[in-house]
């Protein structure tokens, strides 16, 4: 498991800050607004007495989803502090369970879960691939796992990354804040560029790649799943990212 200092604790410790910069009722609206650019495509009855794990749970959103669609049981790990997954999820009682831990280190048995998802988390931590592994692990054969994760970038993005990687630096991320919310009033758009400047980790992945893992997992049924943010280009393709890359499987 990830040990105190690392990548871990850094990154829980960096969403703990953002989430705290939101006012009650911008930060439902982020939530909000998330599962609607990156809605899961599975029907609501499908979920009834299914238990389901989301890796990487930030505010609860999707906890909160899925129990509303009839989950027996909907479980949660994330880095950061739990306390904004436990008030979005106050009302499905002890169906919803909520584990301060790291994608890499899953604290569950094999099979377990007949649902597993995790949403821009595994480019967040400091092995994706074996992150990935460990989704697959607990979840049960004829299971399904959705995932996404950061697509390859165009040069544009590149440089911007680099010019926000030195800026993380010299700008305190509390002064970060009064200036993005200066300069905008979308809670998304705030909590997006600060992810952005001062993550510890944010690899990205090529299409191929992604799919490469889930047929070394064995899965099937593999597919690449629509989001807002589908592949940037510019110069009428001629640059050009990969986009939000999501995907669905089965486990066979």
């Amino acid at each position: 498991m990830e040990s105190k200092n690392t990548v871990f604790d850094e990154t829980g410790q960096l969403f703990d800050e953002i989430w705290r910069g939101f006012r009650h009722e911008d930060y439902q609206r982020h939530q909000v607004e998330g599962l609607k650019r990156s809605p899961i495509p599975i029907p609501l009855e499908w979920y009834k007495d299914k238990v389901c794990l989301d890796g990487g749970c930030g505010g609860g959103r999707y906890l909160r989803y899925m129990a509303s669609a009839g989950a027996r049981e909907v479980h949660g790990i994330d880095a950061g502090n739990t306390k904004f997954a436990r008030e979005t999820t106050k009302d499905y009682g002890d169906r919803v369970v909520i584990k301060n831990a790291s994608v890499l280190d899953i604290p569950y048995e094999d099979e377990t879960f007949d649902f597993v998802h995790c949403a821009g988390v595994l480019h967040h931590t400091a092995n994706p691939r074996k992150g990935f592994s460990e989704l697959v692990r607990v979840l049960k054969k004829d299971g399904v796992v959705i995932i996404s994760v950061y697509g390859r970038q165009d040069i544009f993005r590149r440089i911007i990354l680099a010019l926000a990687h030195f800026l993380s630096h010299i700008l305190p991320l509390s002064f970060a804040f009064k200036i993005l919310k200066l300069i905008y009033s979308d809670p998304e758009k705030i909590y997006n560029i600060a992810e952005t400047i001062y993550v510890p980790v944010r690899t990205t992945h090529r299409q191929q790649e992604i799919i490469d893992w889930f047929e070394e997992e064995g899965l099937s049924e593999i597919k690449r799943l629509k989001t807002a943010w589908e592949p940037y280009s510019y110069l009428g393709g001629l640059i050009k990212g990969e986009g939000f890359l999501k995907f669905m499987a089965e486990k066979a």
